[in-house]
């Protein structure tokens, strides 16, 4: 399947609509913790974003959910899913890339050009998000609940490096 370039993502995306929400907020984000693959539920603040943004996507039309694998994705989520009345569908790919021996150590150790042991290099973190996106199949407007990582993947000209993708709010593509 091709790519749009300015983006990298899969060509079928380019003429229909996407909706990406990073999970909401978990302790970890709050101390500037570096989670990666890192199992990390939401804490109350993160609860209250994705009620929120579960009101928001009300009037969106959105077709069907997919979340990361993880918690704090599947509990964002779980909210929308709770609300439009439509099934979850859990997608292991749109999980956050894996930081290895980073993950739990604050954000300021963490180097872009750096590959520290047991994490997921750039090209196999690429190789999965666009892999997964080749496997949804829907053709209105899927709601991908997923992690900062795979939306700067997803979307490198609105979030580049040192932009703050946030918590729990919408980002429509196109």
């Amino acid at each position: 399947m091709g790519t749009i370039k300015s983006y990298g993502i899969p060509a079928r995306f380019g003429k229909s609509q996407l909706i990406l929400i990073r999970h909401g907020q978990t302790d970890w984000n709050k101390r500037g913790l570096v989670m990666g693959a890192t199992d990390v539920p939401l804490n109350a603040f993160g609860m209250e974003q994705a009620r929120n943004v579960a009101d928001v996507l009300q009037t969106l039309g959105i077709s069907s959910i997919y979340s990361s694998s993880l918690q704090r994705c599947q509990q964002t989520a779980q909210y929308v899913s709770d609300k439009l009345g439509l099934p979850l569908q859990i997608v292991p790919g749109l999980r956050e890339r894996g930081w290895g021996v980073l993950e739990g150590r604050p954000k300021a150790e963490r180097r872009s050009s750096q590959k520290p042991e047991g994490s997921e290099s750039d090209a196999a973190f690429h190789a999965r998000i666009f892999e997964t996106l080749d496997s949804i199949n829907d053709g209105a407007l899927p709601l991908l609940v997923t992690h900062s990582g795979v939306i700067r993947i997803l979307l490198p000209g609105r979030f580049s490096s040192g932009a703050i993708v946030p918590h729990a709010q919408v980002i429509q593509f196109p």
